[in-house]
This record gives structure tokens, sequence and C-alpha cells, in this order.
């Protein structure tokens, strides 16, 4: 069977005659070209980037509810952490940060340095239905990953009480019932076009599993994928327990 995802990404990512004049013509208010060795860092409310292939990653935190109920005494795990958009507001935050990245943990090393950070440690690897190893790709790379289950890295990090995951599909090999007692969930769940069926029977277990466990969610709008990615959208869905989901103020 033809891939054609992966050929759609190698295609975004190859040097062609006429690529440079094709995103020429690209313009959106929305967004501009830039050179990458132009610059050296971005400053987001705060934390600084390192500017590479992966800054479109980088969220604002300044009313992002994504950080609504960050504690200073909170031990978080952010699973899928890429350059650390997530990864370096929560330690700035928190007591102490797992950061779990397969395929960019070199730079997001280079960012935790950058924003002289030392409550992070970095996991350089990803969650699966085994331990062992796996091919993995995201953006403009690929390569074979470690993996682990998700009990098992528990065992590692011990209690939670923030946790995010955005994985790429990797997340459906999280139970509902091994994230009991975790305080604030914010959760990304791939829907597979060619297993829709069992990931939004899945996906509805985690909803029920979330009620009955007495959590305040909030399911935000569904994003559509491109063309390009095996899923054909994304649910996000932000949990929290014992308290009021909402903004920063």
């Amino acid at each position: 069977m033809i891939d054609f995802y992966s050929l759609g990404r190698r295609f975004k990512r190859a040097n062609f005659p006429g690529k440079s004049i094709l995103n020429s013509l690209y313009y959106s208010p929305e967004y501009t070209l830039i050179r990458l060795k132009d610059f050296d860092y971005v400053v987001i409310d705060g934390c600084k980037f390192l500017v590479d292939d992966q800054l479109e990653s980088i969220q604002r935190v300044e009313g992002n509810p994504w950080f609504s109920n960050v504690k200073e005494t909170d031990i978080c795990l952010d699973i899928g952490s890429n350059i650390g958009s997530i990864t370096i507001p929560l330690a700035k935050k928190a007591k102490m940060v797992y950061s779990m990245e397969p395929l960019f943990a070199d730079s997001l090393r280079r960012n935790i340095e950058l924003n002289g950070l030392s409550n992070v440690v970095v996991l350089e690897c990803g969650i699966w239905s085994y331990s062992g190893t796996q091919k993995a790709e995201f953006s403009s790379r690929q390569g074979s990953m470690k993996v682990v289950t998700f009990s098992e890295l528990l065992k590692l990090t011990g209690h939670i009480d923030w946790m995010k995951v955005d994985c790429e599909g990797a997340e459906w090999w999280i139970g509902p019932n091994e994230c009991k007692g975790i305080r604030e969930l914010r959760l990304e769940f791939h829907i597979r076009r060619h297993n829709r069926k069992q990931d939004y029977f899945l996906y509805e277990g985690w909803l029920k599993w979330l009620h009955k466990e007495g959590y305040t969610l909030n399911v935000e709008k569904d994003w559509r994928a491109g063309p390009f990615v095996p899923f054909s959208d994304i649910k996000y869905v932000n949990a929290s327990l014992g308290g009021n989901y909402g903004p920063l103020v």
C-alpha cells in the first residue's frame, strides 16, 4: 500500500527547482517567512526558545488555559515535549517537570539550558504498548526511538500532579485508570484515519471515565488535520480534579 502521508511529508521537506519561487508567492497576514540563520532565539512571555524549524509549536503562556491551576509544589509530566513549548513555562511555575521527547531531545535540552532551568528531567523515549524500540517520524525528523509503557514511566516518575499528553497517536496506549489521581490533565487524542471507529470508541471511554472520576471538563473545538498526516482530526480535552478549569488571571 502506498503511504501517501509519508510521501506528502517528504515532498514538503524536499528541495526542488522552483521551491523558493513557490514560497515567495505565499502570503498571509498571520504568518511571515524568516531565515533561521538570521535569529538566535525568541522570547515568548518570558520563555526563551532557540530558533529552529519547530518554532510554530511555541505557545503563549499568558491567558493560555493549558497552564491553569499549576502549583509551585506540582510534579509535572510533559509527554511529547518537542522543543519544550510546554515544558519551559511549566518548569518556571512548578517544582519538577519530567519532559518526554524521543526525536527533538537535543533541541529540548538546549532550550532548557537557555532558560537556566535545573528542575527538568529529560526522558529521551516515547510511549508504546511495550518496552523496546519503534520507528518514529514527526515533522523534519525520523528514526528509531526507545519506547516504554506508561506504567513503567510512572514507576520512574512517581506521583504526578499535572500531565500533558501529545504523542501523535501513542496516547491510545495509555489507559484511563492509569491516570487515576492526577489532578490536572491536558490530553490530545489523535483520531487515526484507518482506525476511526476504534479510536472514537476509546475516546468516548475516556470521557466517561473522567466524568465518573469527578473531573471538570473542557473539550475544545476539534482540529481538522491536513492531508499529509495519518490523522483525520484531533480532540483536545482539558480536565481538572478538585478545581475549576479556566484561564490564568
